[in-house]
C-alpha cells in the first residue's frame, strides 16, 4: 500500500515543479510513496494544475513522448538511472519508431531534465565528446552494434 505524503513533502513536490522538474517531482513520489509512474503522474499533475504552477516545463513537454506507455517510459528512465544512455535510445527508437536523431535529442532532454537524480558519467559525457562515436556505432541499428557500442564505451 503507499504511504501518505505529509504537507511537508507536498511542499517539496510543489518546490521542483516550480523550479521546472516536473520528473524531479514524479520521482520523488514514486520514492516517497512506491506508487506507479502513472499515479506519481497523475498526482503531480494534479498539484500542478491546483497550485497554478502549469507553466513550468513538463518531463516531455517538447519531446515526442506521447507514444510511449508509462511501462515503456519507466524502461527507458530506468536505463539512464543506471547510466546507460545507449540502452535508453535504443529502447526510445524501438518504442517510439523515432529516428536516431529525434532519439538522441529526446534522451538527451531527458538528461537535461533529470539533472542530479542521474550518474555523473551521463552528465559529464556530454562534454567528453565520446558520445559522436558511440552513436556512429548506433546508426547501425543491429542488436550487435549496440551491443559492441555499448561495450566499446565500458571500455573506454
Amino acid at each position: 500500500m503507499a504511504n501518505e505524503l505529509s504537507p511537508g513533502q507536498i511542499d517539496q513536490l510543489r518546490d521542483e515543479l516550480r523550479a521546472g522538474r516536473k520528473l524531479g517531482a514524479i520521482k520523488m513520489h514514486m520514492d516517497i510513496t512506491g506508487s506507479s509512474l502513472s499515479k506519481a503522474k497523475s498526482f503531480v499533475e494534479d498539484l500542478q494544475r491546483d497550485s497554478n504552477l502549469e507553466g513550468h516545463d513538463s518531463l516531455t513537454e517538447g519531446i515526442q513522448a506521447d507514444e510511449l506507455s508509462d511501462e515503456q517510459m519507466d524502461q527507458i528512465l530506468d536505463q539512464l538511472k543506471k547510466g546507460e544512455k545507449l540502452a535508453a535510445i535504443h529502447l526510445y527508437r524501438a518504442h517510439s519508431g523515432q529516428n536516431l536523431k529525434e532519439s538522441l535529442r529526446f534522451i538527451d532532454a531527458l538528461i537535461e531534465r533529470m539533472g542530479d537524480q542521474l550518474p555523473a558519467s551521463l552528465l559529464q559525457e556530454k562534454k567528453s565528446g565520446c558520445a559522436g562515436a558511440a552513436l556512429v556505432l548506433l546508426t547501425v541499428s543491429s542488436g550487435a552494434a549496440l551491443t559492441a557500442a555499448v561495450l566499446a564505451l565500458r571500455l573506454a
